[in-house]
């Protein structure tokens, strides 16, 4: 091969006809195909506890897909090559600590968000649960989700396996987010506290250098009307203690731990609740839609259709995580309490007496943590046979999932810029060409955009993931580490939302 001759072709920049990415906020058509079951609680549960009890959030590693839908004490993850070979792992990815006394930080524990951007080193926020077994209050010697004493907290925790296991840092230091005030049981005049705490992190997503995460709190031991979705982001997902919460202004509210500091003033601790007045309590699934260039979440909550109070999966979209769309059904579900309980004849027949935990998941996604969305992906969520049974919750829960289709339905808010050349839309040049250790992606934008740029084998298959994250309009370099890779023929792929995807030829040298 003429290496000169290869080197001046990589350099000219490949364009791709598109029109501008504009956020779209026009209607949205929804059309749903036939459900399908992820997991069996009778055919494929390891144990008596092991059952879809989160968000289901899934990871590309070297060997498949990595899938969280387990519970506590043990979390059990589903492993196959692709999401049509998923299967139950029969080993403990985490098993909970359990323990008693509060300021230990290791209770029952929930595996709920992960994130990745090698498919090897897999960072996770975990729900963690106290329920306290000493108060005459509460259910002494229980620890487990039947004590109604509840005080929650998000903590840490690692793969570097690829998920088939994970560690936590040394307690306190895995510690994410808490309220700024002790467990206390005698909080309440009578009988023990309503629950309290930070519960549920949705997806984390990276956004201009930031990672972000949504979640449920109820930052009252006293009132449970004091709850809502809250948002919190860092620029360094490995540090535990780095994350910070909006407080209505920005992003200033650091982690506190009132069992390792005295705190006067716990309401400057406090964070705002996101949108109250239009979202509520939606919270569960975070993703960037490519399709609609806006952040969509998704979740399992009330809101009004045509003016009556309905029960059912909802979403909502945003530009910037804090100003929020009205919610749209998706569709109605049975969410397991009054009057949230009432069966269809199908449910009936089917025993089906609560669905939760909706999360949205593109197959396809071009990301290695599955935070991207397109105009077609899948629902996941839990469907629970045997809700309410005598002395509990029922345990006969399965995970299933139905394709998904978002359709633009009207064209009135879409902005393209006329004069701008739809063929300079998106541009990518790779130098110097061949490389040896270290080559230098430049891409020009002529819009906001997320940015997803991978180096892929001769064959097609993805060898390394160098970029996931929003750019601004303009002209960007970054570093392509080439290192790793053995000499040869490679292409460099640049996906930029709906302005197209363009690839350029790489040699590597040795």
């Amino acid at each position: 091969m003429n290496f000169r001759f290869f080197a001046v072709l990589c350099c000219l920049a490949i364009p791709v006809v598109s029109l501008l990415a504009q956020p779209y906020t026009g209607s949205l058509s929804i059309t749903m195909g036939p459900e399908e079951t992820v997991f069996d609680y009778t055919t494929d549960r390891c144990a008596v506890l092991d059952l879809p009890d989160v968000y289901a959030h899934p990871i590309r590693t070297a060997q498949g897909i990595m899938l969280v839908s387990g519970n506590a004490p043990n979390n059990y993850f589903m492993f196959g090559r692709d999401f049509s070979t998923l299967r139950r792992s029969c080993d403990a990815v985490l098993v909970s600590g359990d323990k008693w006394p509060v300021d230990s930080f290791d209770h029952q524990e929930w595996i709920t968000s992960v994130y990745s951007e090698d498919g090897t080193t897999i960072h996770a926020l975990v729900h963690n649960e106290y329920h306290d077994p000493y108060s005459r209050k509460c259910k002494p010697g229980i620890t487990d989700p039947s004590n109604p004493c509840w005080y929650n907290f998000v903590s840490y925790a690692v793969s570097s396996d690829g998920g088939r296991t994970f560690t936590q840092p040394q307690s306190p230091n895995h510690l994410v987010a808490m309220l700024p005030f002790k467990w206390n049981a005698d909080a309440a005049p009578r009988g023990a506290p309503p629950p309290h705490g930070y519960f549920e992190p949705s997806n984390i997503v990276k956004h201009q250098g930031f990672y972000y995460c949504m979640m449920f709190a109820i930052t009252s031991n006293t009132n449970q009307g004091q709850r809502g979705t809250i948002i919190m982001r860092t620029d360094d997902i490995t540090n535990p203690g780095s994350w910070k919460f909006w407080n209505g202004t920005d992003f200033s509210i650091p982690f506190v731990n009132p069992y390792a500091r005295t705190i006067v003033d716990s309401s400057q601790f406090i964070p705002a609740f996101v949108a109250p007045r239009t979202i509520r309590d939606l919270r569960g699934s975070l993703t960037w839609n490519t399709y609609l260039n806006q952040f969509v979440l998704i979740g399992a909550s009330v809101f009004p259709v045509d003016g009556t109070e309905t029960c059912g999966f909802f979403l909502s979209r945003s530009s910037d995580l804090l100003t929020w769309s009205e919610p749209q059904l998706i569709r109605s579900a049975i969410l397991g309490w009054p009057p949230c309980n009432r069966q269809t004849p199908d449910q009936a027949e089917r025993n089906i007496s609560q669905e939760a935990y909706p999360s949205l998941i593109d197959h396809d996604a071009a990301d290695i943590s599955f935070t991207m969305v397109d105009s077609t992906a899948y629902l996941y969520y839990m469907q629970n046979m045997d809700n309410h049974r005598p002395g509990g919750w029922g345990l006969r829960r399965n995970l299933v999932r139905f394709p998904i289709t978002f359709s633009k339905s009207d064209t009135a808010s879409t902005h393209v810029d006329q004069g701008a050349s739809a063929t300079q839309a998106l541009l990518l040049s790779i130098h110097p060409n061949p490389s040896t250790d270290v080559a230098r992606a430049t891409f020009s934008l002529l819009a906001d955009s997320y940015v997803h740029l991978e180096v892929l084998s001769a064959l097609g298959t993805v060898v390394s993931t160098v970029l996931h994250d929003q750019f601004s309009a303009g002209t960007h370099t970054v570093a392509l580490p080439l290192s790793a890779l053995p000499a040869g023929a490679y292409r460099c792929r640049l996906t930029a939302g709906e302005a197209g995807m363009v690839t350029v030829p790489l040699i590597v040298v040795r």
